[in-house]
């Protein structure tokens, strides 16, 4: 049986996820825009959380998204100040997004993506 409250904070996480990732995803070079927006499809593909277990999965997902958000974005920052490194930080990225999908992974390797890019533009 669903918990409508379950249901509802599904849906605001879910709004707030989206939101987030379309205000940045706005702010961002169109290439940088597409990954964003194409991570956000990735949490349209988790069921809906009408449980505590997939809430916690529903969480993980959603705090992944914020960490790729994050991440595409701060490159994005450094590509606007060394565009001859876009190139590779563009490959940077989409081997990082690739592979972790929305788990714990995205999480636990956001900072070694960030020293990544940061050492392809210098």
């Amino acid at each position: 049986m669903t918990d409508i409250a379950d249901t509802s904070a599904d849906l605001l996480m879910r709004e707030s996820a989206v939101n987030a990732a379309r205000s940045t995803s706005s702010m961002c070079d169109r290439q940088f825009a597409d990954m964003i927006q194409r991570e956000l499809g990735r949490l349209s593909l988790i069921p809906m959380a009408d449980t505590k277990e997939k809430m916690s999965r529903l969480n993980l997902a959603v705090a992944a998204l914020q960490s790729k958000i994050s991440t595409i974005a701060n490159a994005d920052s450094v590509v606007r100040m060394r565009p001859d490194c876009k190139a590779e930080v563009v490959r940077i990225l989409d081997d990082y997004c690739t592979r972790t999908g929305l788990g714990q992974s995205a999480i636990d390797e956001a900072m070694a993506v960030y020293n990544d890019v940061s050492n392809a533009t210098q």
